[in-house]
């Protein structure tokens, strides 16, 4: 967590090609196959493997522009880890704080829910122990499937 902090703060620091460097640091830290699959939910069996595979491809796209921007926003946050837990089977739970850096009682507590494959991969960020934000990104997915049916969402996050 500290050298992705690191590496965001000199990124924006840089301010050379920002938007695509952070992607580039966002694309090797998101598990994009898991968090596509759990945005999709219960469609993700009723699709098939082209729509999975179109999906998966859109949303990551989707996804990673949330984050950079996000990213971008907090770069010059401090950030403080609190905690690290061990939840079993390869997965982990980070607590940091990120603190304004002009207004120290100002801050946020974020938990990566990170899982261990081939390399270390964010599967989920929970906000002030409360809010999933792959729980979100699940509900407002669906909304989206609902109304216009799971090619239509493809060409929903494709915009």
């Amino acid at each position: 967590m500290e050298e992705l902090k690191t590496r965001v703060r000199v990124i924006v620091l840089e301010d050379k090609a920002v938007r695509e460097s952070l992607g580039q640091a966002v694309q090797e830290v998101l598990d994009f196959p898991r968090l596509s699959k759990f945005a999709m939910g219960q469609y993700w069996k009723d699709a098939d493997m082209r729509q999975r595979d179109e999906f998966q491809d859109v949303y990551s796209q989707y996804i990673k522009k949330v984050y950079v921007t996000q990213l971008k926003e907090f770069a010059h946050h401090g950030m403080k880890i609190l905690s690290v837990r061990e939840l079993g089977e390869g997965k982990y739970a980070v607590r940091v704080r990120l603190t304004h850096p002009e207004r120290r009682d100002d801050f946020i507590v974020l938990e990566f829910h990170i899982v261990e494959a081939s390399t270390l991969k964010i599967s989920d960020i929970r906000i002030n122990n409360s809010l999933s934000i792959s729980v979100n990104q699940r509900t407002m997915v669906n909304e989206v499937i609902q109304k216009y049916g799971i090619d239509g969402a493809i060409s929903h996050f494709r915009q």
